[in-house]
Parts: structure tokens; C-alpha cells; sequence
């Protein structure tokens, strides 16, 4: 992405099965103008939505309902020009087991921010990696 972090219209899309997180964080979102916010309640809503709107970011919860996100982490990851994803959980990445990443990723794979650590700041940082 060329220039500032919202230069065009930034597409953020928040992958997460509770809607009243969506909707907290969608709000949140959208008073830092950061651009335009989707939701997805299901994986497979998500990977639908990353397809046909091509977002320059997936919030993606660990925890994704009966999927796994970490495994749609993967499947994003490797599709031609994937988004940038970052992956979101009430729990710590050490409980979840995850590799330790910055709150920007490396730009090998998703990076990780509990979602009490969530907010505007980390969003620029994820886009800006």
C-alpha cells in the first residue's frame, strides 16, 4: 500500500463468531476512520468475503466458532497477494500455543494481539507491516 495507511479506502474485515465483538469493535473501527469494516460469522463466510472483496486486513479470531482460525490463517496466507491477517483471542498466545509475533507480524504469518490489547493502533501497525 503506497503512501498513507488509508490513502484509498482501506477494506478491514472482522472474522469473529460473537457478534456483540463485531459490533464493539466494528464501532471502534469505524471512529478512527480506518476505512471500510465488514464482518464474517462463519469461516466459511470469511474466506467468501476475503475472495470477492479482497481486504488489506482479516481480524481473525482463534477461536472461530467449531473452525479454527489458525487454520484459515493458513488457508489466507497462501492464496496469490493474501491480506494481511491478524489474529485476535481473549487468551494469551502462550496458552494458545502460538509462536511469538509483534503486534505487526513478521510477513511470514499472522500476527497475534489478545482482544483486550485490541485497538486502532494495532490495526495501523498490522496494515503498516
Amino acid at each position: 500500500m503506497a503512501g498513507t495507511l488509508v490513502d484509498v479506502m482501506t477494506r478491514l474485515l472482522i472474522a469473529d463468531d460473537n457478534e456483540g465483538f463485531r459490533r464493539v469493535l466494528r464501532a471502534l473501527l469505524a471512529g478512527e476512520e480506518l476505512g471500510s469494516v465488514e464482518e464474517a460469522a462463519t469461516a466459511e463466510e470469511a474466506l467468501r468475503r476475503v475472495l470477492d472483496g479482497r481486504p488489506d486486513l482479516v481480524l481473525l479470531d482463534v477461536g472461530f466458532g467449531a473452525a479454527d482460525g489458525r487454520v484459515l490463517a493458513a488457508r489466507l496466507l497462501a492464496l496469490p497477494d493474501p491480506p494481511r491477517v491478524l489474529l485476535m483471542s481473549a487468551r494469551l498466545a502462550e496458552e494458545l500455543e502460538l509462536p511469538s509475533t509483534s503486534t505487526a507480524g513478521d510477513g511470514r504469518g499472522p500476527a497475534f494481539v489478545t482482544k483486550t490489547a485490541l485497538c486502532a493502533e494495532t490495526v495501523r501497525l498490522a496494515l503498516a507491516a
